[in-house]
C-alpha cells in the first residue's frame, strides 16, 4: 500500500499560523453548540417531550428525536415535505 504523499505538509510553522483561526472556529462551534442546546431545552419544555435533542450528522442539524430513543426521530426532509402546514 502506497503511502500518500501530501503537496503541503504539516509543519510547526504552518500549525502556528492556523492556530488563531482553529481557536476562532473552535469559539464560534462553542457558541453554536450553547445557542442551540438553549432551543433544545426550549423546545423540550414546550413539547414535554423528555431528553429531546437535534441529531446531528455530516456537520449539521439532520433531524429531531430523545435520547432515550422513545420518539421516533423526525428527519431534515420531514419538515422539507411539510413546508406550507405551519
Amino acid at each position: 500500500m502506497k503511502i500518500k504523499e501530501y503537496k503541503i505538509k504539516k509543519t510547526k510553522d504552518l500549525v502556528k499560523k492556523l492556530k488563531p483561526y482553529w481557536k476562532e472556529a473552535m469559539e464560534e462551534e462553542g457558541k453554536y453548540y450553547k445557542k442551540l442546546t438553549k432551543i433544545q431545552k426550549r423546545a423540550a419544555r414546550k413539547t414535554k417531550i423528555e431528553g429531546l435533542e437535534f441529531f446531528i450528522a455530516d456537520g449539521g442539524v439532520e433531524g429531531i428525536g430523545n435520547a432515550d430513543t422513545t420518539m421516533e426521530l423526525i428527519r431534515s426532509n420531514d419538515f422539507a415535505k411539510n413546508k406550507g402546514e405551519e
